[in-house]
């Protein structure tokens, strides 16, 4: 009888630990089903073409290469990238606005400020923190809550 208590709980750590290691972007989804929606959405047909489809930039296997103008592709956009590094206001800005750098080495982002709604922008952010990790995510929070506070 006690082997079988320890069966089942076994069984119950397992299932446990199962749960938590697939539902860290599950549960970060879960806070806004709809903006994870509609940023998917957004993404795939204003952002994938260049930056890919699962966030992996223009050229996955070395981001640093140069195209064949001489400029550096888009970059990723997923855990191996520095997106995660930029508070929302600025990655906001990014996407209303343009891109950043000098368009001698880099192609220049077009603006969407005018193709895509401020819930648009706002939800394509919300997806692309997605292809973080639970650490970056929260690393990204920091940094958006800091230069917020800045502001008060």
């Amino acid at each position: 009888m006690i082997l079988w208590k320890w069966i089942w709980f076994g069984l119950l750590v397992i299932l446990l630990a199962a749960c938590s290691n697939q539902s860290d972007v599950d549960r970060f989804i879960a806070t806004d089903p709809d903006a994870y929606v509609l940023g998917q959405g957004v993404y795939a047909q204003n952002c994938a073409a260049c930056h890919g489809s699962n966030g992996e930039g223009q050229f996955p296997e070395n981001p640093r290469a140069r195209d064949a103008s001489g400029r550096y592709g888009a970059p990723p956009h997923d855990d191996s990238g520095h997106t995660w590094h930029h508070d929302d206001d600025l990655l906001y800005q990014i996407v209303r606005e343009g891109g950043m750098g000098n368009p001698e080495d880099f192609n220049p982002m077009p603006a969407f400020g005018e193709r895509l709604s401020d819930e648009e922008i706002e939800a394509v952010i919300f997806y692309i923190k997605t292809f973080w990790t639970e650490e970056q995510r929260q690393n990204q929070q920091q940094a958006t809550d800091a230069i917020r506070n800045q502001d008060n």
